[in-house]
Parts: C-alpha cells; sequence; structure tokens
C-alpha cells in the first residue's frame, strides 16, 4: 500500500539519525521502509531493548521509537525512557522520544507517560499517527517540565502552560536537521550541561519542597503515635528523595546542605524501623531538618509563604484521598 506523505517530503530527513527498536522482524521491515520513503534513510532498527540500550549509550539518535513493552532483565521501556532522561543513559537526556504499545491499561500507559517520552502510540498506528507526531516534534515540541518525581515535556494542556515561568526549552537536533541548521556537537554539549545545571537546581527546589510536603503528612501520624497503614511508604519515599537529593548537590552552591539531607535520610531509616512507636527527639528533628533544607533552597523566600504552600499542599492531597476512599465506597 502507497504510503500519503503527512510532512511533505523534506530533503534535511536524510540527514536525521532514527533509531527505532520493535520486537516483531516483520514490523521492523514495514517501519524502516515507510520512514525510508519520507527521506528518513538513516534508520537503524534493533530487535531487542538491550541493543538499543548500547546503541543510544554509545551515540545519541536524533530520534527514538520504541516498542515500550521490550524488556530485558535489568530493565524495561519505561526505565529506558527514564534513564535516558535522568541522564542516566547517553549523552543526551533531551532526545525525541515516542514509545508504541499494544497495552492500552490506563495505570500502565500513566506509568509510561511518567518516564518522560515525547509521544505515545498505540499500535496499530498508522503511518499518518507516526508522522503526524514527528512534525509535532519538529515544529511545535512541548518544553521541559521538572517535578520532585518527572523530568520530561509537559504534559499540561497550552492554556494552563502560557503563564508558567518554570519551562525548559531544550536541544531538539531532529528539528535543527529537519531545518536544515548545522548541528555542532561541542555546542550541543555545551548547551546539554547548561540546561542539565538548570534542570539540577530546579529539582533539588522540587525536591526540598517534596521533603517538606512529606514530613507535614506524617507528623500527625508519628506525633499521636498512630501511623496510617502507608506511613512507611511515605518514609521510603522521604528517604528516596533525601537520597536523590544528596547526589545532586554534588558541585552546587547547595553542596553545604548535603549534611542536612543525609540526617534526613538516616532519622527517616529510624522512624521507618520504629514506626509503631516513633521516638519523640526523631519526630523533632525531621520537622527542623526538613524546614532548614526548604528554606537552604529558597533563600530569600519568606519562610511563612512557604509554610502556607506545603500546608495547602497537604490539605490538596488529604481532599483528594478523602474523595478516593469516599468513591470507593460507593462503588
Amino acid at each position: 500500500m502507497a504510503v500519503k506523505r503527512h510532512m511533505g517530503k523534506n530533503d534535511n530527513a536524510k540527514k536525521v539519525v532514527v533509531y527505532y527498536a520493535e520486537s516483531k522482524s516483520d514490523l521492523r521491515l514495514t517501519m524502516r521502509n515507510t520512514l525510508a520513503r519520507e527521506g528518513f534513510e538513516s534508520t537503524l532498527d534493533f530487535g531487542s531493548l538491550a541493543d538499543l540500550w548500547a546503541a543510544v549509550q554509545s551515540r545519541a539518535p536524533d530520534l527514538v521509537l520504541v516498542d515500550a513493552e521490550m524488556v530485558t532483565a535489568e530493565a524495561d521501556g519505561a526505565k529506558f525512557m527514564r534513564d535516558i532522561r535522568y541522564g542516566r543513559l547517553g549523552d543526551n537526556p533531551y532526545i525525541p522520544i515516542i514509545c508504541t504499545v499494544w497495552n492500552s491499561e490506563l495505570d500502565y500507559i500513566r506509568r509510561l507517560i511518567d518516564a518522560g517520552p515525547d509521544d505515545l502510540l498505540v499500535k496499530p498506528f498508522s503511518p499518518k499517527d507516526l508522522f503526524d507526531r514527528i512534525e509535532a516534534l519538529v515544529s511545535r515540541r512541548k518544553p521541559f517540565v521538572v517535578t520532585s518525581d518527572y523530568i520530561g515535556p509537559d504534559r499540561r494542556k497550552d492554556t494552563v502552560r502560557e503563564d508558567d515561568d518554570n519551562l525548559i526549552e531544550v536541544p531538539n537536533t531532529l528539528s535543527d536537521k529537519m531545518a536544515g541548521r548545522p548541528v555542532n556537537a561541542a555546542q550541543l554539549q555545551r548547551a546539554i550541561r547548561g540546561i542539565n545545571a538548570e534542570i539540577n537546581e530546579m529539582k533539588l527546589r522540587r525536591n526540598a519542597f517534596q521533603i517538606s510536603f512529606l514530613v507535614e503528612l506524617l507528623l500527625p501520624q508519628l506525633e499521636q503515635r498512630e501511623p496510617l497503614t502507608d506511613a512507611q511508604e511515605q518514609l521510603r519515599h522521604l528517604r528516596q528523595v533525601a537520597r536523590d537529593t544528596t547526589a545532586r548537590m554534588d558541585g552546587t552552591r547547595y553542596s553545604h546542605v548535603a549534611d542536612l539531607a543525609q540526617s534526613l535520610q538516616e532519622i527517616a531509616r529510624s522512624l521507618e524501623e520504629t514506626v509503631d512507636l516513633p521516638d519523640v527527639k526523631d519526630i523533632k528533628l525531621l520537622k527542623r531538618l526538613s524546614q532548614a533544607i526548604l528554606l537552604a533552597f529558597n533563600p530569600g523566600t519568606d519562610a511563612e509563604a512557604l509554610a502556607g504552600e506545603i500546608s495547602s499542599a497537604v490539605s490538596k492531597y488529604d481532599a483528594k484521598q478523602k474523595a478516593k476512599k469516599k468513591a470507593g465506597k460507593a462503588e
């Protein structure tokens, strides 16, 4: 069947390096031919996630198309995408990524989206679906956002995004090459290092807020010595965020805060082990450490305003949890 051209064939497409991973060989052949007809001649396809992983580690492409249901002994598609976005795989965390799946179950799709792809296609999909997504990445790719547990394209609607000052425009070699703009490797790496530093600082501030949020959730439970069933999970999450914070501070202007984050990890671990009968000293220290970390990452910000933001976030969280429980009982 002839493939209609939806993007308009662009001679510059031949310069674009595409990595395509799909476990089914017939689908790989079809996709490779489809991409070639649109001018994407520099397409490398992989039959396993391990081979794709090694290729990205060796050289960053301009576009990744990955079957997110592929797995290795240690990882799956979600971990592959998350490791790219967190800078743990390859030298460009901002590669445009489109993942494909057969499984359309909502929880599974949500888990994949949380890993940071630019787009997701549920199989079977048409060439038009694919090239529409590629065109969007070329001409109107979404900026990146950073939260305590997410780095990736902004998933909100455009109307919500308009007034947000925390959006980050990231390098897009796919767009550059399709427009005929030269891509200089040294300049690209300098740009990536600069944005990595900016994102790292944003992540530290988000982590500090998340630490205070979790502590605010935990304190009533611990002080009343009647911890809810999710207290241990919240303490584990607290330790994870504190550990990530400690790791991110090396070489930054916040390195002096590392001892505070390390102490908070130790206190959280102690409370996790004694959650049914927590030490009062640990509870008090947990609050003081979280406050000190929050203020360290927000110098010049009014402490009362920060406390108000956290209390508001906790109230919204509590209301949402109560609504879920009420809905569950109604069912």
